[in-house]
């Protein structure tokens, strides 16, 4: 009679055990895509990490900030999440070469050499910023397109788990998905692959400093 008292104790409270440690995982992943996110900002602060290509127009003359922002947030994942990431994070400038315009920038957390979609530690940042230049999408010189990004502008991060990029469904923002961010940790302990595990928007100064008049630039003119 003991022994099955114990079996149903121990059948009753073993799912708890499992999703409190598939929590901690998760909590622990969290903690991780966090830094890794503050790195990849203060890298982009500091003038170390090449600024992002992935550019969202603005124009003070035609668009409220406030309409900007809400597009700006709107911009959408990669929509062809099934790629090869053998080549991210392998070199000293560690975006994704093999389709740069997205500006997926690797973020290698274990001793493999780059990021892959089979590793439990590896991760993805999607980073895109802001721009003031109307001709900015027809500039094909990498040269000019960080000359842009040093004036300054704001930029949003994604991190997302590597393996959210192993196939061809359809990875997701906080924005456009709030109901199954929102539920992430409560439904699922290990959470969504496709969805980002933070996102992060921020300014970035000018080069050398917060240049007041470019940051009056971007959002319409300062009285």
């Amino acid at each position: 009679m003991a022994i099955v008292v114990v079996a149903i104790l121990v059948t009753s409270i073993a799912p708890m055990i499992v999703l409190a440690v598939a929590t901690r995982v998760q909590a622990r992943r969290v903690e991780l895509a966090t830094q890794a996110a503050w790195t990849y900002i203060d890298g982009l602060t500091a003038q170390t990490t090449p600024h992002p290509n992935h550019a969202v127009e603005i124009n003070p003359a035609t668009t409220t900030w406030s309409d900007f922002i809400g597009t700006f947030a709107a911009t959408i994942p990669p929509t062809n999440p099934s790629m090869d990431l053998g080549g991210c994070g392998a070199t000293l400038y560690p975006y994704c070469q093999n389709n740069p315009t997205w500006s997926l920038y690797c973020v290698n957390q274990d001793e493999e050499s780059g990021c892959s979609t089979n590793s439990i530690k590896d991760m993805v940042i999607q980073a895109f910023r802001s721009t003031t230049n109307t001709d900015y999408a027809n500039l094909a010189d990498d040269a000019e397109r960080q000359a842009d990004g040093r004036r300054g502008y704001l930029v949003s991060v994604r991190v997302y788990r590597a393996d959210a990029f192993s196939d061809n469904d359809e990875l997701k923002s906080v924005g456009s998905h709030p109901t199954e961010v929102t539920g992430r940790q409560i439904t699922s302990g290990l959470g969504l692959r496709k969805v980002p595990l933070i996102e992060v928007t921020t300014e970035i100064p000018a080069e050398y400093g917060a240049v007041y008049s470019n940051l009056c630039e971007r959002i319409g003119g300062c009285s």
